[in-house]
C-alpha cells in the first residue's frame, strides 16, 4: 500500500485513498460516539482531554518512508483497538455496543489495508 504518491523530481506528494478513507472513518466514528453520549445524556466533551497542553509528536525528521508511516499509524490503531476492547468489556447498552463493534470492524479493515504493500 502506498501512503503518499510522489512523482519523480517533485518535493511533495498527495495522499492516496487509504489514509484519506481512514481519516474520514475517524471523523464518522467520533460523531457516532458523540451521538451515543448525547443519547445517554452525557456531554461528549465531558471526558475529552484538552489538546492545549499536548505537543504533537514528530516521529521522524525529513521525509518519512511508507514503512515509517505504516508503523506509526499501526501504533495509533493498536491504542484505539485497546481502548475499544476496554469499552466493549464494560457492557454498555445495545446501541453503544453496536457502535463500538462497528468501529472495531473498521479498525480491522484499515489494519489489513495497512499491511498490504
Amino acid at each position: 500500500m502506498c501512503l503518499v504518491s510522489v512523482a519523480p523530481g517533485e518535493r511533495g506528494g498527495e495522499l492516496v485513498p487509504e489514509p484519506v478513507e481512514m481519516l474520514a472513518d475517524l471523523r464518522t466514528w467520533a460523531q457516532l460516539l458523540a451521538d451515543q453520549d448525547q443519547a445517554l445524556g452525557i456531554s461528549p466533551l465531558a471526558s475529552m482531554a484538552s489538546g492545549a497542553s499536548r505537543t504533537p509528536p514528530n516521529p521522524w525528521h525529513g521525509a518519512a518512508s511508507n514503512e515509517e508511516v505504516r508503523r506509526i499509524v499501526g501504533e495509533h490503531l493498536d491504542r484505539l483497538e485497546h481502548q475499544l476492547s476496554v469499552a466493549l468489556a464494560e457492557q454498555y447498552g445495545d446501541q453503544t455496543q453496536a457502535a463500538l463493534t462497528e468501529i472495531q470492524q473498521g479498525i480491522l479493515a484499515h489494519r489489513r489495508a495497512l499491511s498490504d504493500p
